[in-house]
């Protein structure tokens, strides 16, 4: 038992960890974008772009898993000849929670990647000025 347990936490941790640090990295090149770009109000906002769709990520599992415990908890407590019906109901409404929030992370890390190779060719703004005037 213990050794099927230790399987899910890894096959569970493994994807995890890849996905923090692949925003990790996404969050870096766009702060480097950012400052490369004069962090003018925009590259800010696209910087924290990664993070948000690792958000998203986290919310939609976390909420496919509440889901899930609920579809098993009505389930033990309907009529039996209802439980294939709560159980289809609560699979699907849990897979597209889940689904919603993974095609949004995908389509916001995709978007700031776009945005990063862009403010990576695009030539750099000069930084602004920090309120030294010269007369």
């Amino acid at each position: 038992m213990s050794h099927s347990v230790g399987l899910v936490v890894t096959s569970l941790l493994i994807p995890l960890a890849f996905q923090t640090l692949l925003t990790l990295a996404l969050q870096a090149w766009g702060n480097w974008v950012s400052h490369r770009q004069g962090e003018g109000i925009w590259w800010m906002r696209a910087a924290r772009g990664p993070v948000v769709a690792f958000a998203l990520t986290v919310i939609g599992i976390v909420g496919s898993s509440i889901g899930l415990l609920l579809t098993y908890w009505s389930a033990t407590s309907s009529p039996p000849e209802q439980r294939a019906t709560v159980l289809v109901e609560g699979f699907t409404l849990s897979m597209n929670a889940s689904a919603l929030t993974a095609i949004l992370s995908l389509l916001l890390n995709a978007s700031s990647v776009v945005l990063f190779i862009v403010g990576t060719v695009r030539r750099s703004s000069p930084m602004r000025s920090t309120g030294d005037c010269e007369t």
